[in-house]
C-alpha cells in the first residue's frame, strides 16, 4: 500500500468515526426534545383544565359555570389520551348538576377529574420514562463511540509507527552507520509503504556499490590496511585508481565528497580519456595508476597529460602506496 493511501485511510476511518458520532448524538437530541415538549403541551394542560373544574366546583360563584364550561372545553380539545374521551363524556353530562350542589353528582363528577388527572399524569410519566431511556441510550452510544474512537487512534498509531516512523528510523540508522564508518550494515526493515520499501532497496544497493570500491583488488591484500592508513592521514578527499580509472582506495573523506555528488568513475574516465578533471580535483599518475586529491580552492583544470608531466617533476613525486 502506498504512503498517501495508508494514511488518508487511517485518518478518513478516524474523521468518519467522529461525524458519525457528531450526527447519532444530534439524532438522539432531536428524539428527546418531542418528548419533553409533549409533556409540556398536551398533559400540562390537561391537568390544568382539570384543576379549573375543580376549583369551579369547590368555590361555586356567579361565573362558575363559565369557568367550569371553558375548561372543560380545554380539556376537549387537548385530548391525547383515549382514557380521557369518556371521562370528558362524563363531566360534560353531571356539569351542571354538580354546580347546582346535587350531591352525588358532585362526587362523581370529582372521581372523574381525579381519573383525568390521574390518565394524564400517567401519560407525563410515560414520556419522561421515554426521555430518560433516550438520554441513557445517548450517554451509552457517545462513550462507546468515544472508546471506539481511542481504540481505532491506538490500531492507527500503531499503524503509522510500525510501517512509517521505524522504516525512517531504519533508513536514518543505516546511514549514521555509514558516517562512522560501518559500510556493512544495511537496511532490514522491510514492513512498510511501497516508497518506503523502495528508499530502502536503493540505499542497500548504493552502500553495495560504495562497499565494492573499498574491497581490496587482486594482489593488494597485504598492502590494503596500510593503504587506507596514509590515504586517512591526508587532509582532504584522497582516492587511488588503477590504470583502468576504477577506484581502489579512497578515505572517508572522499566518501563524503560521493555523497556530495562526485563519483571515482567519471573521475576515472576523465584521467583514461585525457579530458579536463572536475573543478577541485588534481592528479598524480604513479606506476599503474593514479592518486587523486581535492582541494575547495579553485584550480586550473588537470588533464591526464599533465598529472604525468607533474609526476615526472622532481618536486611531485607522489606519496607511496
Amino acid at each position: 500500500m502506498r504512503l498517501h493511501t495508508e494514511s488518508r485511510l487511517g485518518i478518513g476511518a478516524l474523521l468518519a468515526l467522529q461525524l458519525a458520532t457528531s450526527f447519532a448524538a444530534i439524532g438522539l437530541l432531536a428524539r428527546v426534545s418531542p418528548a419533553v415538549e409533549r409533556i409540556l403541551l398536551d398533559n400540562v394542560r390537561s391537568v390544568e383544565a382539570a384543576e379549573q373544574m375543580l376549583a369551579a366546583l369547590a368555590l361555586p360563584e356567579e361565573d362558575a359555570g363559565a369557568r367550569f364550561e371553558a375548561a372543560l372545553g380545554a380539556a376537549r380539545a387537548n385530548v391525547t389520551e383515549a382514557e380521557e374521551l369518556p371521562l370528558l363524556e362524563d363531566l360534560d353530562r353531571l356539569g351542571p348538576a354538580a354546580l347546582a350542589g346535587d350531591p352525588t353528582a358532585r362526587r362523581q363528577a370529582v372521581a372523574a377529574l381525579e381519573a383525568l388527572s390521574l390518565v394524564n399524569r400517567r401519560s407525563m410519566q410515560q414520556a419522561d420514562d421515554e426521555a430518560r431511556f433516550l438520554g441513557q441510550a445517548g450517554a451509552w452510544t457517545s462513550a462507546l463511540a468515544g472508546m471506539a474512537g481511542f481504540v481505532l487512534s491506538l490500531v492507527v498509531y500503531d499503524r503509522t509507527r510500525r510501517r512509517m516512523v521505524l522504516p525512517v528510523q531504519e533508513l536514518h540508522a543505516t546511514l549514521a552507520a555509514a558516517r562512522q564508518g560501518d559500510h556493512l550494515r544495511r537496511c532490514t526493515h522491510t514492513e512498510g509503504p511501497v516508497e518506503t520499501v523502495r528508499i530502502a532497496d536503493d540505499l542497500n544497493w548504493l552502500l553495495e556499490q560504495l562497499g565494492q570500491t573499498r574491497r581490496p583488488k587482486p594482489g593488494m591484500t597485504g598492502l590494503r590496511p596500510h593503504l587506507l592508513a596514509l590515504l586517512e592521514r591526508q587532509p582532504g578527499p584522497t582516492l587511488v585508481l588503477d590504470a583502468r580509472g576504477e577506484a581502489l582506495a579512497l578515505n572517508q573523506a572522499a566518501l563524503d565528497r560521493i555523497a556530495a555528488g562526485d563519483r571515482p568513475r567519471e573521475l576515472g574516465r576523465a584521467l583514461v580519456e585525457g579530458r579536463p578533471l572536475p573543478a577541485g580535483w588534481t592528479a598524480s599518475r604513479g606506476a599503474e595508476g593514479w592518486i587523486c586529491a581535492w582541494s575547495p580552492a579553485p584550480t586550473a583544470p588537470v588533464t591526464a597529460a599533465a598529472g604525468e608531466a607533474a609526476a615526472a617533476a622532481p618536486a611531485a613525486d607522489p606519496p607511496a602506496p
